[in-house]
């Protein structure tokens, strides 16, 4: 004879808030935020966004490329960091 399991009350089960967005079960890569300095002059936070913005997507490729693991945001990030500033490094050498 199979045993009957309570059915689970409408309190124990979680909600959604009115205006939330759905949640998916596409993961995404941890992005450590640059800081910024107060005051500092609007082409140098363009710069700053631009770069933030070129690792987290060099860190996104990496990540798909790898199968998507969990666990190794931190690593595809530094990688990133890596890749674009010896990019950075070999222009500025070649514009010398």
């Amino acid at each position: 004879m199979l045993e009957k399991k309570p059915a689970k009350s409408a309190a124990a089960t979680p909600k959604a808030k009115a205006g939330a967005a759905p949640r998916t079960t596409e993961k995404t890569v941890a992005t450590p935020r640059m800081s910024t300095i107060a005051g500092e002059p609007a082409s140098a936070k363009r710069r700053n966004d631009d770069m933030h913005e070129r690792i987290q997507r060099r860190a996104y490729e990496l990540w798909e490329s790898e199968g998507r693991p969990t666990g190794r945001e931190h690593d595809n990030w530094l990688q990133a960091e890596r890749e674009i500033a010896r990019t950075r490094s070999q222009r500025v050498g070649m514009s010398r």
